[in-house]
């Protein structure tokens, strides 16, 4: 039981900081050139896809 709380409070930490991280990287980015936000934007679509 402790195992599975352990993995919930990972994958709830995992996907807080990602978020937050994608989305202060978007924020950067926004105030960047076009291609280089566009380039961002499809690696990142590509990331999900794998996932």
């Amino acid at each position: 039981m402790l195992v599975d709380i352990y993995r919930g409070i990972l994958i709830v930490l995992k996907i807080a900081f990602y978020d937050i991280w994608i989305g202060a990287w978007t924020l950067l980015i926004k105030k960047q050139n076009s291609k280089i936000k566009a380039t961002y934007n499809k690696r990142i679509n590509s990331r999900r896809k794998r996932l």
